[in-house]
């Protein structure tokens, strides 16, 4: 069977969309993970953000379309680690995001596949992500496509909410 989407690198003029989708991920992840709080204008930093991926080599976006239309997006990163180690330059997969009306076709897969094939492309060894530990079907996502736990980050809340932020 023929896919109905394609992967391309994204554009300037697709921030807009990708912004969009990017709204989705933070709706699911306020849903499943505990202590989600974003800035008054967090989409308004995010945007900018993006923005830096454009005319970067350390950093670019690919997006799924079906239909003309943007269904999903994936961040690939160039990562500088301390110089102490051997390897301390890796690829880093960033937001990662597909439309829930759009999962089980392949295009989250496909996302990550074209992401590897960036990071290989830059001679880089190996591919690194942060997710959150709550959320279950991330990992499940992850577990599916060969990324192994690795490094793990512990957080612990310092002040009580009544203390103030």
């Amino acid at each position: 069977m023929e896919k109905e989407f394609s992967i391309r690198t994204g554009q300037e003029n697709d921030i807009d969309k990708i912004i969009v989708l990017w709204e989705g991920l933070m709706r699911f992840h306020e849903n499943c993970v505990s202590d989600f709080v974003l800035n008054k204008d967090a989409k308004q930093k995010m945007t900018a953000y993006l923005r830096s991926f454009f005319n970067s080599k350390e950093k670019i976006v690919f997006v799924a379309e079906q239909s003309n239309e943007v269904v999903g997006y994936i961040f690939g990163l160039v990562k500088k680690k301390p110089p102490v180690f051997e390897e301390n330059i890796v690829g880093e997969v960033g937001d990662t995001f597909v439309r829930e009306d759009m999962h089980g076709k392949g295009i989250g897969e496909a996302l990550v596949e074209t992401v590897l094939e960036w990071v290989k492309q830059k001679g880089l060894k190996s591919v690194e992500l942060n997710m959150y530990s709550d959320n279950k079907v991330a990992a499940t996502f992850w577990d599916k496509m060969g990324f192994k736990p690795y490094f793990l980050t512990r957080r612990k809340n310092c002040l009580n909410v009544s203390e103030g932020k």
